[in-house]
C-alpha cells in the first residue's frame, strides 16, 4: 500500500468517526447501499479557474461498499468511497458539512495507516511514540526558555547503556535533544502524578556514552518510587536528556524542563579563586550547580573554588553559614581537579554551624585543589563565607599526612600540642588537639596500639581509630588511660580475610596534652580463623537477570521475610557437601539445602562468621537489616546462565534499602554459584547513595557451612567493605588426590 493511499484511507476512517473538527451535525439516513461512485475525481485545489460548485453535500449515510480500485485522489479526502474517474478540473467544493448523524456501520476492514504516528490532540494524553534511542531524538528542548510539559511513553527494548546513578536501567529509553544557549541552572524532572513507572533521568554530552554524564537522578522527586529530578548548571552547548526505566520498567511520564539563575562559579571550570589573604563572602547556596558525584553524594548543588596550598604547608578551610539563624548544614569537599572521581578530603558541619576541612601539602612544590561547598539538603537556602588559614606542616599534625606505624617496631615519639582540633571526628567527647598515624591490621589478626605519656606527663591520652580521615564513626571503642600519666591501650581486630588500614589519632582528655610514645604490635586472633575457600578480589560485573524468575514469599517481600525452599537447577558443592535446594532472605543472604526439608531463617541481626547460631549454610553478599523500597520494584530474581556443565546460577536482590534508610536508597547485589568449579562470587551492581551503611558498616559479607563451625568472612561491620567496582571470588580447595 502506498503512503498516499494509506493517508486517504485514514482520512475516510476519521471522517466516519466524526474526526472532522468542523462538523456540526451527524447523518440521519441509513448506510448507503449503492455502488462505488463512478463520477469524476475530487477537485484539485490549484489551477481551476471555473466558479465554485454550487451543489449540496450528499446527505446520505456513509457508503458501505468496497474500497475504490482507481487511482488515489490528489485532492482532499472524500467522505465517500474513493473516486475512480478522472480528476475534476473545477474549483474546490463549497458545499455545507453533513448535518446527519455519525455512521453506525462497521469500521473499515482495510489495513492500518502506515503513515507517521498520530500527534495527540489532548496535551494530557501521553504522546503516541516509539522509543528510537540515540539514533533519533523524539524532540528538542531549548533553554533558557519556556518549555511546555512533554507527555511520553517508553516502550520496546533498552538500547542505551545504564545511567551513572543507577546501574540497573534495563527499561526502554526516550531521548530528547537539549540545547543550552547560555550558562544557566537547569531542572529537568518526571515529578508528576501522571508518571506511572520508576524513571531514571540523566543528561549527557554524548547520548550513548555514560562516561559523559553531567547529571543523573533516580527517585529524587516527591514520589521516589517513580519520579526523578535532575538539577545542575550547564554551559552553552548541545546535550541529550534520557528518560529511562529502573530494571525493565516502562510506561507513561510527564517531563518538565525549566531554569534557575546560577552563580558564575556554579560550574567547576569557572571556580572562584580563594586565598588565605582573600576570603570570599556572601556566597548564595541557592545559586549552586549540580550535586556531587564524588564523595558525600547526597545533598544540594555545589559552588566551586580554586585554592593553591604552598609546599610543606597545611590549611584549614572553613565554610561558615551566615545570615539570621541559618539552619542548613554545609559540606566542603576537596578534589585534585574538576575531572577527579574521588575526593581528597571532605567535612560536614552542623545545622547552621561551620564545616572545617583540613588539607596538607607535604611535597616540595605547591599543590592546587578544587574546593566545593554545598548543603546536605537539596532544598537548602542561605549564604556562607569561605576562608582559608595556612600554616607550616608539622609531622603528624594533619590526618592526610599521617605517619605510618610499623607493627612490632620501636615506639615512635609524638606530641599532642602540635596537633589540630578538628570539628569532625569519630568521637566528640573531647575537642583537644589530635595527632595522626596509620596502622595496618593484617587479615585474621589483632593489632594493639599503646599510647604512653612521657616521663613526668600528668595528662590522660585517648586513642581512636577510624577507617579514614573523613569518618565520623570510630572502629571499636576509643581507649582512654585510667589514671593521669597512664597508658591508653586500643585493640583493633580484623577477623576478615582482607587486610585493613586504619587511621589512629592520639589526643588528651583535658588540656593540650604533651609528649608521648606510641607503638603497635600484631598477633593472630584466638581462636585462629580457618577459612575453607580461597578469597580473591575481582572486577565487579553483574549479570543481566531481567529475564529470570522472580522469587518471593507467598505474601510478597516485607521486612524480615524469606522465600520457600526451591530446587537449584543442578547440584552445587557447598563446603564439599551437595546442595540441591535454596531459599532467599530479605536481609541479604541465601541458604543452601541438601533437600526440600529445612526452616529458612529471616535473621536481621548480622554476626561474624563462623557462628554456630542461625542462620547456617548460607551465602551472604550483604547480610544487613534490609527492607524493600516498595512492593513493585524491590525484587529477588534468579537465573541460570550458560550450558551444562559450565552454568552459573545467579541470585539478585534488586532495589533494596537498609531498614532505617531513605526511600531513595538503592542497593542491588548478586551471588553467583558456578557449576563446574564450585566457585562463589559476590557482586555489587548499585550502591546509592555511597555511605557508611550502604558500604558495609552494619553488614556481614561471606559464607558459612551447615554447622556454623567453618566459614569465610569477607567483611564485618566495616565501612567500605563493598563497592560496585570490586567483587569477591571464593574458590574451594582442590580435591584430594
Amino acid at each position: 500500500m502506498s503512503t498516499r493511499w494509506s493517508y486517504a484511507v485514514m482520512a475516510v476512517l476519521l471522517a466516519g468517526c466524526g474526526a472532522d473538527g468542523t462538523q456540526s451535525g451527524t447523518d440521519s439516513g441509513p448506510a448507503d447501499t449503492g455502488a462505488v461512485d463512478t463520477g469524476v475525481r475530487p477537485d484539485v485545489p490549484a489551477g481551476d479557474t471555473g466558479p465554485a460548485d454550487s451543489g449540496r453535500t450528499d446527505t446520505g449515510p456513509t457508503d458501505s461498499g468496497t474500497t475504490d480500485s482507481g487511482t488515489t485522489d490528489t485532492g482532499p479526502a472524500d467522505a465517500g468511497d474513493l473516486d475512480s474517474g478522472v480528476t475534476d478540473a473545477g474549483p474546490a467544493d463549497t458545499g455545507v458539512t453533513d448535518a446527519g448523524p455519525v455512521d453506525a456501520g462497521p469500521m473499515d476492514s482495510g489495513p492500518m495507516d502506515a503513515g507517521p504516528v498520530d500527534a495527540p490532540s489532548d496535551a494530557s494524553v501521553p504522546a503516541d511514540v516509539q522509543s528510537v534511542g540515540c539514533a533519533m531524538p523524539l524532540g528538542s528542548i531549548t533553554l533558557p526558555g519556556t518549555v511546555a510539559p512533554i507527555n511520553g511513553i517508553t516502550r520496546g527494548a533498552s538500547t542505551i547503556a545504564s545511567s551513572s546513578c543507577q546501574g540497573n536501567t534495563g527499561g526502554p529509553e526516550n531521548v530528547y535533544r537539549l540545547t543550552v544557549t547560555s550558562t544557566t541552572g537547569v531542572i529537568i524532572d518526571t515529578d508528576n502524578p501522571a508518571t506511572t513507572f520508576d524513571t531514571v533521568v540523566s543528561i549527557r554530552r554524548t547520548c550513548g556514552d555514560v562516561a559523559t554524564s553531567v547529571a543523573c537522578d533516580d527517585d529524587g522527586g516527591s514520589t521516589p518510587g517513580n519520579s526523578s529530578v535532575v538539577r545542575t548548571a550547564l554551559a552553552p552547548g548541545d546535550y541529550s536528556v534520557i528518560v529511562d526505566g529502573f530494571s525493565s520498567n516502562a510506561g507513561s511520564y510527564v517531563l518538565r524542563a525549566r531554569t534557575y539563575e546560577v552563580s558564575a562559579n556554579a560550574l567547576c571550570a569557572s571556580a572562584t579563586p580563594l586565598t588565605a589573604a582573600a576570603p570570599v563572602t556572601a556566597q548564595d547556596i541557592t545559586r549552586s550547580g549540580g550535586p556531587s558525584t564524588t564523595c558525600v553524594t547526597n545533598g544540594a548543588g555545589q559552588l566551586f573554588y580554586s585554592f593553591t596550598l604552598p609546599a610543606n604547608s597545611q590549611a584549614t578551610i572553613r565554610a561558615t553559614p551566615t545570615g539570621t539563624t541559618p539552619a542548613w548544614t554545609p559540606v566542603v569537599r576537596a578534589l585534585d581537579s574538576c575531572a577527579a572521581t574521588t575526593c581528597v578530603a571532605n567535612a560536614t558541619g552542623g545545622s547552621g554551624t561551620v564545616a572545617t576541612l583540613a588539607l596538607a601539602n607535604t611535597s616540595a612544590v605547591p599543590r592546587t585543589f578544587t574546593l566545593s561547598v554545598s548543603a546536605t539538603s537539596a532544598t537548602a537556602t542561605g549564604t556562607f563565607d569561605l576562608s582559608a588559614a595556612v600554616t607550616t606542616v608539622v609531622p603528624t599534625s594533619v590526618c592526610d599526612a599521617a605517619t605510618a606505624l610499623v607493627n612490632g617496631a620501636t615506639a615512635v615519639t609524638g606530641n599532642t600540642t602540635v596537633g589540630v582540633a578538628r570539628a569532625s571526628r569519630c568521637s566528640t567527647t573531647d575537642t583537644s588537639n589530635e595527632v595522626f598515624y596509620s596502622v595496618s591490621v593484617p587479615a585474621g589478626q589483632r593489632v594493639t596500639v599503646r599510647a604512653q605519656p612521657q616521663s613526668g606527663g600528668t595528662w590522660r591520652p585517648r586513642v581512636r581509630a577510624a577507617v579514614n580521615c573523613a569518618a565520623t564513626t570510630c572502629q571499636g571503642t576509643p581507649a582512654v588511660a585510667s589514671v593521669d600519666g597512664g597508658e591508653a591501650l586500643l585493640n583493633l581486630d580484623n577477623p576478615t580475610q582482607l587486610p585493613r588500614t586504619l587511621i589512629v589519632s592520639v589526643t588528651s582528655t583535658t588540656g593540650t596534652g604533651g609528649a608521648f610514645t606510641l607503638a603497635s604490635t600484631a598477633a593472630p586472633l584466638s581462636p585462629a580463623r580457618t577459612p575453607y575457600y580461597t578469597l580473591s578480589s575481582i572486577t565487579g560485573a553483574c549479570d543481566d537477570v531481567a529475564s529470570g524468575a522472580t522469587v518471593a514469599p507467598t505474601g510478597g517481600w516485607d521486612d524480615d521475610t524469606t522465600s520457600a525452599i526451591a530446587a537449584l537447577p543442578w547440584t552445587f558443592q557447598f563446603f564439599a557437601t551437595p546442595a540441591t535446594h535454596f531459599s532467599v532472605a530479605s536481609n541479604g543472604f541465601a541458604q543452601l539445602w541438601p533437600s526440600m526439608t529445612g526452616t529458612p531463617s529471616d535473621e536481621f541481626g548480622n554476626v561474624t562468621i563462623p557462628t554456630a547460631g542461625v542462620p547456617n549454610n548460607f551465602v551472604a553478599p550483604f547480610w544487613d537489616d534490609l527492607s524493600p523500597v516498595n512492593a513493585a520494584t524491590s525484587l529477588v530474581r534468579t537465573l541460570s546462565i550458560g550450558v551444562a556443565p559450565a552454568r552459573r546460577f545467579v541470585i539478585e536482590w534488586t532495589n533494596w534499602q537498609s531498614v532505617s534508610g531513605a526511600s531513595s536508597e538503592r542497593l542491588t547485589f548478586q551471588a553467583k554459584l558456578f557449576e563446574t568449579t564450585g566457585e562463589i562470587e559476590l557482586h555489587y551492581c548499585t550502591i546509592n547513595p555511597v555511605n557508611v551503611r550502604n558500604t558495609g558498616s552494619q553488614a556481614t559479607v561471606g559464607v558459612e557451612d551447615s554447622t556454623g563451625m567453618r566459614g569465610n568472612l569477607v567483611g564485618f561491620d566495616f565501612p567500605g567493605s563493598v563497592a560496585t567496582a570490586t567483587a569477591f571470588r571464593l574458590t574451594p580447595p582442590a580435591p584430594a588426590p
